[in-house]
Order: C-alpha cells, then sequence, then structure tokens
C-alpha cells in the first residue's frame, strides 16, 4: 500500500520533466527556423533550416538519454 503513495509524485515529476523538455524543444525548433529562415538567403533556406533543427533535434535526444539514464 505505501508503493501506491509514492507513486503519484513520482509519476507527476517524471510527466512534469517530459512536459517541459517537449515544451523547450519546440520552443527552440520555432526559434532556430525562425532566425534561419531570417537570416539566409532564399536558395539556401531549407538546407539551413534542415540542419539547424537536426542539430536541436541531437541535443534533445541526448538530453533525453542524460535524463533515461
Amino acid at each position: 500500500m505505501s508503493d501506491n503513495n509514492t507513486d503519484t509524485p513520482k509519476n507527476s515529476f517524471i510527466f512534469l520533466i517530459s512536459f517541459t523538455v517537449f515544451a523547450l524543444f519546440i520552443i527552440s525548433s520555432a526559434m532556430v527556423a525562425y532566425f534561419v529562415w531570417d537570416i539566409s538567403p532564399s536558395d539556401e533556406r531549407l538546407k539551413n533550416e534542415t540542419e539547424a533543427l537536426k542539430t536541436t533535434a541531437t541535443i534533445f535526444d541526448g538530453i533525453a538519454i542524460f535524463i533515461n539514464a
């Protein structure tokens, strides 16, 4: 019975951390896309935006792996 009492705060904490990381990923992806769109010439925009978003995703994958470990 005591196991159930400790699961609720633990699950809430995990949900909060997951939601925060997801929100930061969305916000940072939007910021990267905006800055790449703003500074890149039109013929290189798609290539630069794709590379910037890949880099952002790689950073957040590393954070997720670190948290999971």
